[in-house]
């Protein structure tokens, strides 16, 4: 016996078939859905925080192009939230290699597993 217990969402043809089911013709849950789409909307309402606290803190910030394109604290942090996000659904290994990634690219390295909060602002990497 196995120390977990699975159900498989049920088939396309199952789920068509029973209307009051809970999963989608894709065999997801709706909730699943909703709960996906609710994290990526917070993401995004986070991210243009962050975007807006550039501008509000950092006199050299001259417009928003040059900010997405040229800003390594900018991209550090916009890695560091999803690895974040991932890190506290429990996904394995993904997380680490997005912040390793991230130090790769920007110099800058945030655990995902480090609770940064809201109007966090690193212009610089690489010392």
């Amino acid at each position: 016996m196995l120390p977990f217990s699975f159900t498989a969402p049920p088939t396309q043809k199952t789920a068509a078939l029973n209307p009051t089911s809970d999963y989608g013709s894709a065999g997801i849950k709706h909730e699943e859905d909703k709960s996906f789409l609710s994290n990526a909307i917070a993401l995004w309402q986070t991210l243009i925080v962050d975007f807006r606290i550039i501008f509000d803190r950092d006199p050299a910030a001259r417009n928003w192009l040059e900010v997405i394109l040229c800003y390594p604290g900018f991209h550090a942090l916009i890695l560091y939230r999803i690895a974040h996000g991932l890190s506290d659904r429990n996904v394995p290994l993904l997380p680490r290699l997005i912040s390793h990634l991230g130090r790769f690219l920007t110099g800058i390295e945030i655990h995902p597993g480090a609770d940064i909060g809201k109007e966090y602002l690193s212009i610089t990497g690489w010392g």
